[in-house]
């Protein structure tokens, strides 16, 4: 569920949808916590990269049922290899 709501809070952020002023003030930035792209929806981390696709697929499909929107961001390979 957590998973869900990040993913969607993500699609609508970058699609303009909190059209607010910026704030430079870290003070008055609401404590949050980002969840782990390498933990399974069942509480379970990734061992190694082999078992990358099954939780890729798991966002996927977690994305497919809530409508959210995966983009490929322009240099995201150049900042992973």
């Amino acid at each position: 569920m957590k998973e869900r709501f990040l993913l969607a809070a993500l699609a609508l952020a970058a699609a303009g949808a909190f059209a607010r002023p910026p704030n430079y003030d870290e003070s008055k930035v609401a404590p949050y916590v980002l969840e782990d792209p390498l933990t399974f929806a069942d509480g379970r981390k990734l061992k190694d990269a082999s078992e990358w696709p099954a939780r890729r697929k798991e966002i996927l499909e977690i994305c497919s049922t809530t409508g959210c929107e995966i983009q490929v961001v322009p240099g995201i390979y150049q900042l992973v290899k």
